[in-house]
């Protein structure tokens, strides 16, 4: 026993290191473990969740949301994927309805998100063309205030591009008469300006851009009241700024 003391006495600074160096090897290999369980715990999550997960959000990223309108037998939003044509969403809407008439259309067109795809019906594009230029389709009406057809085929000529109302089923055949009659007798009466207060709907149907729906609203409305200044024309359901910078220098109180 003597013996012990003597020598715990002599190595006890050896001791006391092996001794702190054993709690903190102990010590470091709890921490270890510890940490170890979480980290396969973390690893089973990852490897077990974002499978379909990940495959999910690739997916939705290859996919457009595209709303088509129109002639079709199904309208509505269809979700399509990115390498998808115009045509495909017609087909997937169900097809084509007996009325349809595409030539405003570029089925080929490549689909992007958010696009919009109209199919105008027979009489709306029949009524669309003009008898001033007859070399010039309807491909040009494919803009408007409220939405834009993204599948319209661009005229050849894009710098005379128009700005015209949401539905083409607006225009008719009347209002091409009228249209065609303003043409022959433009040079005439190019310095004659329109009373939008007294103007009779035949005179109101001289303007560029107005048709008889425009025409019979301009009438509506100045019958509860009078138009003070050309610029309150722009308060009438269906005429814009941009059509308003068409017909200002036409018209007068």
């Amino acid at each position: 026993m003597e013996k012990i003391k003597e020598l715990y006495s002599e190595y006890k600074e050896y001791i006391l290191c092996l001794l702190l160096l054993i709690v903190f090897l102990l010590g470091n290999a709890g921490i270890f473990y510890y940490f170890s369980n979480d980290i396969n715990k973390l690893k089973k999550e990852i490897n077990n969740k974002p499978v379909t997960e990940v495959k999910e959000e690739r997916k939705n990223n290859d996919k457009y949301s595209v709303d088509i309108k129109g002639e079709v037998r199904k309208p509505g939003v269809y979700t399509m994927n990115k390498d998808k044509r115009v045509i495909d969403v017609v087909k997937t809407a169900g097809g084509l309805t007996l009325e349809a008439d595409t030539s405003a259309n570029n089925l080929s067109m490549k689909l992007s998100d958010e696009m919009v795809i109209i199919i105008y019906s027979k009489n709306e594009i029949k009524n669309y063309l003009k008898t001033k230029e007859k070399e010039e389709k309807v491909l040009e009406k494919c803009k408007n205030d409220i939405v834009t057809n993204n599948s319209c085929i661009e005229s050849s000529n894009n710098s005379d591009k128009k700005e015209t109302n949401t539905k083409i089923a607006n225009k008719e055949s009347n209002n091409t008469k009228s249209k065609t009659s303003k043409n022959e007798s433009n040079e005439k009466d190019e310095n004659k300006l329109v009373s939008i207060n007294t103007a009779t709907k035949e005179e109101l149907l001289t303007l560029t851009g107005i048709g008889e729906s425009k025409a019979d609203a301009i009438i509506e409305y100045r019958k509860t009241k009078k138009f003070e200044t050309i610029e309150e024309i722009k308060e009438v359901s269906g005429i814009g700024e941009s059509l308003f910078e068409k017909i200002k220098d036409h018209i007068t109180t």
